[in-house]
């Protein structure tokens, strides 16, 4: 059995190495974030065995935790979290 946990509110490589967007759709506006090229890149490690297969997490189960009063981390980002392991849980 594996465990991971991530710190972050926003996914790995939403970014995609861009300052703008980093501070843009990252930061302030999550509806923006480029969900096609956060599972292509996800995808890509995958193909070059930088990371373990997805599949490997389709069977376990997620919990994302998210405090109401939370001012600096909007709502939407968990969203964001969610629909990227869409793709794998699914």
């Amino acid at each position: 059995m594996a465990c991971s946990i991530e710190l972050s509110p926003v996914p790995y490589y939403c970014a995609q190495n861009d300052l703008d967007t980093a501070e843009g759709p990252c930061l302030q506006a999550p509806s923006l974030v480029d969900m096609d090229a956060l599972v292509a890149k996800t995808t890509e490690y995958e193909a070059e065995r930088m990371i373990d297969s997805t599949v490997n997490m389709a069977a376990h189960k997620l919990s994302i935790f998210h405090a109401l009063n939370d001012t600096r981390i909007v709502v939407g980002k968990i969203h964001v979290r969610l629909k990227r392991y869409d793709h794998v849980i699914n």
